[in-house]
């Protein structure tokens, strides 16, 4: 008796062959069990994520760590120095100077595009009668060391951070809860596929990824082999 949205747009796009293989194979596994997949999308689901995401983290985190580590005798600059990956390093000192995020970015963010969020997603869930929605929890597998800043996927090259949480950003801007469930192998690597509800489900969600769990085969087992967890 599960609905379980499958929002095409944006976050079933632009996929590494192996993990869009992988996740529609479940799909695939999960109708075979009576499971019904509704294709539909939430309208604004991309614009508001983008609106919201980076302004209330950086935003947030500039407020609140060089208090943090101040308090602890410690510095924001050494520390953002220390930081390894290039790409988070320039993120960070990107908001010590003039590019930093105003307040009033931060306002709007939360107060504009954080509730549109939260509205359309329950719209989206209200609707369609959704238990859960379902997408890969990220575009691509794990990339080696020294691919910082891009990454490639079937071509095409992306900037690594923001492709890596692209779409698990929603869900943490609104307070839903989600998880992932791994569902396959590409290139050996394992690939997830992202469960989310409506903020507050939390109990709900785990009996639906307890659910989808026991139909999905054991990383590596033959395909259609049904799981045994």
């Amino acid at each position: 008796g599960l609905r379980l949205g499958v929002p095409r747009a944006w976050l079933w796009e632009g996929l590494e062959q192996g993990v869009a293989e992988s996740c529609e194979a479940a799909l695939a596994l999960f109708a075979r069990h009576g499971i019904t997949l509704v294709d539909a999308d939430p309208p604004g689901l991309m614009e508001h994520t983008v609106a919201a995401s980076f302004p209330i983290a950086l935003f947030e985190t500039m407020q609140e760590m060089p208090a943090y580590l101040a308090a602890r005798g410690l510095d924001m600059k050494r520390l953002i120095g220390g930081i390894g990956s290039p790409d988070v390093r320039w993120i960070f000192e990107s908001q010590l100077g003039d590019g930093a995020v105003s307040q009033a970015a931060y306002d709007e963010a939360m107060h504009v595009h954080r509730p549109a969020l939260r509205r359309l997603w329950a719209a989206y869930f209200n609707e369609h009668r959704l238990d859960a929605a379902v997408f890969p929890t990220t575009p691509l597998t794990a990339r080696p060391l020294g691919c910082d800043e891009e990454v490639e996927i079937e071509g095409q090259h992306y900037p690594t951070f923001e492709t890596y949480i692209r779409n698990t950003s929603h869900a943490t801007i609104i307070g839903a809860p989600s998880l992932s469930l791994p569902v396959g192998l590409s290139g050996g690597l394992p690939v997830g596929l992202e469960i989310d509800a409506l903020p507050g489900a939390d109990r709900a969600l785990l009996n639906i990824a307890a659910t989808l769990e026991r139909l999905i085969p054991p990383l590596g087992a033959a395909p259609g082999r049904p799981g045994t967890t």
